[in-house]
């Protein structure tokens, strides 16, 4: 649910450094056209991991930095209950607050959609500004892979792109046929699900590696990122 002045609120497109260091990290993984199955946190090099699809709670791990099990409304809860809801929620697109307006409760979509800054628009910004030194043979795509790319960080190929929605599949199916048992998983399904996890993992490290990048180190450099801003949407 966006209220009309959410609606109506212009978008960021500038972060000091301090912003981007104390910021919640947020992605979701699932499948299209369906709830999330995942919801990866970070925030001060804490990771955390929820498993938010009920079908797959038996994925849960009970071991430090396991994933914890948990309905999306909790596990947000969590998120609330760890860090505060004082701090900058950075996702790299508008996707991550559009899952929690469409499966979120009413209540807990308004205490989360103020706070969230969409990242490819700082990072657009960034570039466009001149102060990114791209390669010459540096395309750009619109996606998170090819920022990382820009900015020399490497993601291990297995957990790289077109890997969040086959891995997810392939683990529901293996636990529908083992009837919730995640022991009974083959070895390649436990494997697709690892490579869930380390992809997620990439996504939110990746994306503070490159907000890190576009961080504006003073207020004098955000005052005149502003102004030119509004002169460019004059």
């Amino acid at each position: 649910m966006t209220t009309t002045s959410q609606a109506r609120a212009k978008p960021v497109k500038t972060l000091r450094r301090d912003q981007v260091e104390h910021a919640i990290y947020l992605d979701f993984e699932g499948n299209v056209d369906s709830a999330p199955s995942l919801l990866g946190v970070l925030v001060d090099d804490e990771l955390v991991q929820y498993v938010v699809e009920p079908a797959m709670w038996a994925m849960q791990h009970d071991g430090p930095g396991g994933p914890i099990a948990l309905t999306l409304e909790d596990a947000l809860a969590d998120v609330v209950r760890r860090y505060g809801e004082d701090r900058t929620v950075l996702a790299y697109t508008w996707h991550d607050r559009t899952v929690i307006d469409d499966f979120a409760e009413p209540t807990t979509t308004l205490r989360w959609h103020g706070r969230f800054v969409n990242a490819k628009l700082v990072a657009d910004r960034w570039v466009n500004s001149g102060r990114a030194v791209a390669l010459p043979t540096w395309a750009p795509d619109g996606t998170l892979a090819s920022y990382l790319r820009l900015i020399g960080y490497r993601v291990p190929p297995a957990q790289g792109r077109n890997v969040a929605g086959p891995g997810l599949r392939r683990v529901r199916r293996g636990l529908e046929r083992t009837h919730g048992d995640p022991t009974a998983l083959t070895s390649g399904t436990k494997r697709h699900w690892t490579r869930v996890l380390g992809h997620n993992r990439h996504d939110l490290v990746g994306l503070r590696a490159l907000m890190r990048h576009a961080a504006l180190d003073t207020d004098q450099e955000v005052h005149r990122s502003w102004v030119a801003t509004a002169a460019s949407d004059a």
